[in-house]
């Protein structure tokens, strides 16, 4: 009481109670060794390093009982002071935020290559969040905290997530039908690379469920057949359920597995290329490993027997947990084929996080091939893809789409080889082999940028280039609906006299159909837009229908005239007169050249310089 009475600080008095041998002997027979005085300058120097003031009595007690007693780690106090609000509101540049973080967690002034270094991360966007986890698991502060006799952190199973909002974009790559992670090897490394990963990385997620055994997913009484849920896998085998005869019955029921028959088990996140062999359940593990994570790809539990309002509630449960992990809200969502409806279930049925874009590629979205029936395609599925179906119905109800799209912008990407010059009102009508165009281009509800990619045909190495007038008159019409034609290989191919409809799968390799994504991505929107060029026919002929018969334009680089979308015998422009057309081929220098009746004469010109989003004026004057 002297000590108190004479000025003495409680603080003072405390060390003197922990300092005491009797207090030391004490502790040692319950087997506690920490060094208290330690834990004190511990603590108390993040009270003055990181809100720049001495520790009030209260918060030092019960700081150095925590450590002491084994309830907190050194990570438990290290956060608890950075996330504190006292701190926040202190308002920080990040140099000093570095400083503080040296000086409290190593008692030490940063070296110039570690303080480089942090402030190179932070400018690059690398959250204050994942800088701190840098210290915590830095062997500096374990050995630091193992010198005290205290946890550097806590153990997996009782450890917290950080709870933090932070600013960014993570991308989610949903697959189709009969598919999983494999689908996106060669797109997500680089969406990872093109949001900030440096080294590629991304996470594979596996969901696991469990199905009621009792669940019935098809009572069909008139067959003498119930089809319980769990034995949809054997669906392909039962061909009483694909008799065609049954075709009214097929239509108006929704086979797949549904929400609310199965219960989600666990949700994996893994590490790409490593097969699932570092998969953990821990969302403290996942917020370890994965926080600075970008692209995430989702592997469907019994993908081919779920129904989309299944698929999309798994897709909400997956995504809910990736934000509660990562800290971040906005979302990029790209579904491939069958993928594309499970995202859109997720998007018209659940409560979603904020999905700034929402892009489909060979999507299905008016069903699967021919749109009329329930084919071999879709063999394998618990659910019907058949245009009249139900599940397709349901999925396409004006009513059901609503205003979800209203502040998401939407891409629909498809491919066909199904060019056909004999046949102008059939246009990619082929489609990819396994969704015709018109279904990949979607519904106009959604108000999506349409992009076909299409190869040369083989009859003819410039067959392609000499149809594309006719394509041109196709965009406003509902036969294509296309805002752009993007010329790829031929992705389907002969052998052995047997068409092999590769395009599904391998158009997601290809460099022009990857570059489109991350155009999309990025917001470059000159990639996807066009130029519209004015053309002034200034040649007098002596005949009225003389003039510009044939127009074709190309990249200065390229040795092929009429590699973009004009061209061909229908573009004719009399004397005097002016016709224009759009082109995609912008923000780059073109060569046009244009010929009269009967391709003769032919009037050239070189390096033309034309900007996209800008309507661009050309005079034409035969000599």
């Amino acid at each position: 009481m002297n000590k108190l009475n004479n000025g003495n600080s409680k603080a003072y008095v405390l060390d003197g109670f922990l300092s005491s041998q009797e207090f030391l002997n004490l502790c040692s027979n319950y087997g506690i060794k920490a060094n208290f005085n330690d834990v004190i300058n511990f603590v108390t120097r993040f009270y003055q390093k990181v809100l720049n003031r001495n520790p009030d009595t209260t918060g030092l007690n019960n700081w150095v009982k925590y450590l002491t007693n084994g309830t907190k780690s050194g990570a438990d106090i290290a956060k608890g002071f950075i996330f504190s609000e006292e701190f926040k509101n202190r308002d920080i540049d990040n140099k000093t935020y570095i400083d503080i973080l040296y000086k409290s967690f190593f008692d030490r002034e940063g070296d110039i290559g570690g303080i480089t270094n942090w402030m190179n991360k932070l400018n690059r966007g690398t959250s204050k969040a994942e800088i701190l986890n840098g210290f915590l698991n830095s062997q500096e502060f374990i050995n630091l905290c193992k010198k005290y006799k205290i946890k550097p952190a806590s153990s997996l199973a009782t450890e917290a997530l950080i709870d933090i909002k932070r600013d960014g974009t993570n991308i989610i790559l949903v697959h189709g039908l009969n598919s999983g992670a494999s689908t996106w090897e060669k797109i997500a490394p680089r969406l990872s690379k093109q949001m900030g990963v440096e080294d590629g990385s991304y996470v594979e997620i596996a969901i696991d469920i469990k199905i009621d055994d009792s669940e019935l997913c098809w009572d069909g009484a008139w067959l003498d057949e119930k089809l319980y849920c769990n034995k949809l896998t054997d669906i392909d085998s039962l061909d009483k359920f694909r008799d065609r005869n049954l075709r009214s019955y097929q239509k108006e029921y929704v086979y797949g597995l549904k929400k609310g028959q199965f219960e989600i088990t666990s949700i994996k996140w893994a590490s790409n290329g490593k097969k699932g062999e570092d998969a953990t359940s821990n969302n403290k593990t996942k917020q370890d490993r994965f926080y600075n994570q970008k692209v995430f790809t989702i592997n469907f539990s019994h993908n081919n027997q779920l129904s989309f309002d299944a698929q999309g509630y798994q897709l909400k449960k997956v995504i809910d947990e990736i934000s509660k992990i990562t800290g971040i809200d906005d979302y990029i969502l790209i579904g491939h084929s069958m993928g594309g409806l499970a995202s859109r279930a997720y998007i018209q049925n659940e409560e979603t996080k904020n999905i700034i874009k929402f892009i489909t590629l060979d999507t299905p979205h008016l069903g699967g091939i021919g749109a009329s029936k329930y084919t071999s395609a879709t063999k394998n599925a618990g659910i019907n893809l058949a245009s009249d179906s139900l599940d397709i119905s349901q999925l396409n109800d004006s009513y059901n789409i609503g205003n979800k799209y209203e502040d998401i912008k939407v891409y629909h990407l498809g491919y066909s080889d199904g060019l056909n010059s004999f046949d102008t009102g059939n246009y990619y009508s082929q489609g990819d082999g396994n969704v015709y165009i018109g279904s990949q281009m979607g519904l106009d509800e959604l108000k999506p940028f349409r992009i076909i990619f299409s190869p040369t045909l083989k009859d003819g190495v410039f067959k392609y280039d000499k149809e594309v007038t006719k394509l041109d008159k196709t965009f406003s019409t509902n036969l294509d609906k296309a805002d752009k034609i993007i010329q790829i290989p031929n992705y389907s191919e002969n052998i052995s006299g047997e068409l092999i409809n590769a395009a599904h799968t391998e158009v997601l390799k290809d460099n022009r159909y990857i570059k489109t994504i991350q155009s999309i991505i990025s917001d470059d929107i000159t990639a996807l837009k066009y130029a519209t060029v004015q053309i002034y026919n200034k040649t007098d002929f002596y005949v009225s229908r003389d003039g510009i018969y044939q127009l074709y334009i190309k990249d200065s680089n390229s040795y092929t005239w009429g590699s973009d979308f004009i061209g061909g015998k229908d573009f004719s422009i009399e004397s005097y007169s002016t016709q224009s057309f759009k082109t995609f081929l912008c923000d780059r220098y073109i060569d046009i050249q244009a010929k009269g009746l009967g391709g003769s004469p032919i009037w050239t010109d070189y390096n033309i310089y034309l900007p996209c989003n800008e309507n661009k004026n050309i005079t034409v004057l035969f000599e």
